[in-house]
């Protein structure tokens, strides 16, 4: 379930010991211990609301000046087409070749203009959209991973998408601690950089500060004599942590950064 911002004293007292460490005091509650404690200072609905009303007034007050323009823009381009009709009307009533020709090219070149204000807009959709396809790609991988691995799987979410990207095939990958693409460095590697960071561990499943248990999906122990660590999976290296503590540690050390 989503942990909370604010917990009473009895809600925090019914919290695992793992999650406990996530909060502070904070005068009779708790509150989560991070950086930037704005909203969690605030009453976050209020402060929801005021935003969501001042972004529908601004959102009111675009769309007003907009179609202000936009019949401005119409008057001017009305009065603009009516001067060239009756200028070429003139043009062919005296035979004027130079005003024919001039008249012709001007409308050739408002021609490319709009083709190429409609292909700008084009791309730009195509951007959109693509970008739209990247970010819910990412999304639904770091999702899956924090689901997978953490107790509080919307807290490590957020961590894990700054850690992927999508390659020219549309393909998720991950990024090493660099922020590098690496052929070697692989999800699986990432899922287990999580589990193995103290950092995490009050949210990681399966962690003695979590309170939580974890499993592979048989259910059988998982064996580490004459493996190394990168035979492992999130999932049973989640297990072993688990159940052999100390298998865990020496199975790290055959780690290979």
């Amino acid at each position: 379930m989503p942990i909370k911002a604010k917990v009473t004293s009895a809600e925090f007292d019914s919290l695992p010991e793992g999650t406990k460490s996530l909060y502070v005091k904070a005068g009779d509650d708790y509150k989560l211990d991070i950086a930037g404690g704005y909203l969690l200072d605030n009453d976050p609905a209020a402060l929801l609301n005021a935003k969501n009303h001042e972004v529908e007034k601004r959102k009111a007050v675009e769309a007003e000046l907009k179609a202000i323009k936009d019949k401005a823009e119409g008057e001017k381009q009305k009065i603009k087409l009516e001067a060239e009709q009756k200028a070429r009307k003139a043009a062919l009533e005296n035979q004027d070749v130079a005003a024919l020709h001039a008249d012709l090219q001007n409308q050739i070149k408002q021609m490319q203009t709009t083709h190429a204000q409609e292909l700008q807009a084009q791309k730009a959709e195509i951007q959109r959209q693509q970008k739209l396809v990247k970010e819910t790609k990412l999304n639904q991988v770091a999702s899956d991973i924090a689901t997978k691995i953490s107790t509080t799987p919307s807290l490590l979410s957020p961590l894990v998408m700054q850690r992927l990207d999508v390659d020219e095939l549309g393909n998720v990958i991950a990024m090493d601690k660099s922020g590098n693409i690496n052929p070697n460095f692989t999800i699986d590697n990432l899922e287990k950089e999580f589990v193995d960071n103290n950092e995490f561990a009050p949210i990681i499943i399966g962690s003695k500060a979590s309170g939580a248990s974890g499993s592979t999906s048989s259910g059988s122990p998982v064996e580490t004599m004459g493996k190394k660590w990168s035979d492992f999976s999130s999932e049973q290296l989640v297990q072993l942590r688990k159940e052999n503590p100390s298998g865990y540690q020496e199975l790290k050390a055959t780690r290979v950064e």
